[in-house]
């Protein structure tokens, strides 16, 4: 059934907006003009190592690099898990992960997951795949943004650029799956 409305006729205060948005885990609806307008501040990742005591949420004071290898012959490779809390566990396999320390204020997460890997590789190639959990204050794991994309199309998904091998090139994330949700005090991503 199509309806139309007569002139005068004005939208319902659920769809105010062109972009209107729920924020899960608190049952809030926004309404915003555009989708750059679902946040008002940027949340960085500092992919790093937490042994040495700094944290994700402050850029280090030198460059660090995390080392992976993965055995191409090897086609059936272990499926590995890295367990998050006594509850849950992520799949890991060929993968590098990263955690955040544990939060100790709730924080709203809305908009979509950008930002740049720095890499050095020894193939021209290769398809990096970016996952962002919440590890929830129960320890439970909730999936909040993928993104998966081909490294040599990253930048222009109509111009393939191959990679030089052992040279470090940047690889940007963007036009992930968008998300709102609030993130509950003790929680880790």
């Amino acid at each position: 059934m199509v309806r139309l409305y007569s002139e005068g006729w004005q939208k319902p205060d659920l769809l105010k907006d062109k972009v209107n948005f729920q924020i899960m885990n608190s049952n809030t609806w926004k309404h915003v003009p555009t989708l750059d307008k679902m946040h008002s501040s940027s949340l960085k990742f500092y992919l790093q190592d937490l042994k040495n005591g700094s944290s994700v949420f402050e850029k280090p004071a030198t460059e660090q690099f995390t080392q992976q290898t993965v055995d191409f012959k090897d086609r059936n490779p272990k499926y590995l898990y890295h367990t998050v809390s006594r509850q849950d566990s992520v799949y890991v396999t060929n993968s590098v992960y990263f955690e955040s320390e544990i939060l100790e204020k709730d924080i709203t997460i809305s908009g979509n997951l950008s930002g740049i890997f720095n890499v050095s590789i020894n193939k021209k190639d290769f398809d990096p795949k970016t996952l962002l959990y919440q590890v929830q204050p129960d320890g439970k794991v909730f999936l909040l943004s993928t993104h998966l994309t081909r490294a040599s199309y990253a930048k222009n998904n109509s111009i393939r650029h191959l990679l030089k091998l052992g040279k470090k090139e940047k690889i940007p994330i963007k036009n992930s799956f968008f998300i709102s949700k609030k993130i509950e005090k003790g929680s880790r991503s």
